[in-house]
């Protein structure tokens, strides 16, 4: 794709999905390929359907396929976009009970199997279908009464150790992210040293995911000296009884102006604000 026809919720990012072909050159049916076609459906907005279908044609040029494979993606692709359109006609659940989400997800997988069909069906939303029901049965325990909460957590966690290996480690990832969090702040309120935190964030999340967070303290810490400072000199300011109201104020904006930048006087503007309408009379 040319540089300059990429949509700018394409912009910095690198395709996601992919085709797969066998040995015949014929298209394999695979949940890399719904990847594909979401990743150029996040385009929705900026380009039109038939805009969005040429840019998905040209990559599948730009790819090598042969022709033939070309046209089985696009077949395919058309036929998610009338399920989509189908999904959407149906409308959302509102917050409903188990059954009637129960009811839901077999409607859905009745119209996969309908419009895509069972091998397209089950390539694309097999694991969409594993955590539908996982959803249902955890709603259905979430509200069984006569449960301890004892027998409810134990039944909790084997209903997810029932989930399939990768579902159970793409939760585990999404997961981990907060869970470091939370140890990360246990170590600094038990007063742990910057090495050893970088340590643990390291061994959690990886060297350049420690970094990044590391990173984000400095700045975080920066912008809170930034603010302390300034806190400080506006406070001198409104103690000074020797100045005028107007003259007050033109010396708050100045020190502002000295301190932050458009951006950020806004964002401190906001916080005194909050501050005024929730300091007590």
């Amino acid at each position: 794709m040319p540089v300059d026809d990429v949509l700018p919720s394409h912009e910095g990012t690198a395709v996601d999905g992919g085709v797969t072909l066998d040995n015949e050159g014929d298209l394999v049916v695979t949940r890399d390929l719904r990847r594909l076609f979401d990743y150029f459906l996040t385009g929705i907005g900026r380009a039109s359907l038939p805009d969005i279908r040429t840019r998905l044609a040209r990559h599948l040029v730009a790819l090598g396929l042969p022709t033939s494979a070309q046209g089985e993606v696009l077949a395919v692709y058309d036929r998610y976009m009338a399920y989509r359109q189908r999904v959407a006609d149906m409308g959302r659940t509102p917050q409903a009970d188990a059954q009637t989400l129960a009811d839901t997800l077999a409607r859905r997988e009745a119209l996969r199997q309908e419009i895509l069909g069972i091998e397209i069906a089950d390539a694309f939303f097999a694991d969409d279908n594993v955590m539908a029901r996982y959803l249902v049965q955890k709603r259905t325990l979430m509200h069984t009464p006569d449960l301890t909460e004892h027998q409810r957590e134990q039944r909790l966690a084997f209903l997810e150790e029932t989930l399939p290996a990768s579902i159970q480690a793409d939760r585990e990832r999404t997961r981990l992210p907060a869970r470091a969090h939370g140890e990360i702040a246990r170590m600094r309120a038990q007063g742990a040293s910057d090495a050893e935190i970088r340590a643990r964030r390291e061994a959690l999340l990886g060297p350049q995911a420690a970094q990044r967070l590391e990173q984000v303290d400095a700045q975080r810490a920066q912008w809170q000296q930034r603010v302390a400072d300034y806190t400080a000199e506006r406070a001198r300011i409104l103690g000074n009884d020797g100045l005028a109201p107007a003259d007050r104020e033109r010396a708050l904006e100045a020190l502002r102006q000295t301190h932050f930048n458009d951006a950020e006087r806004r964002r401190i503007q906001s916080l005194e604000h909050i501050q005024a309408m929730t300091a007590p009379p």
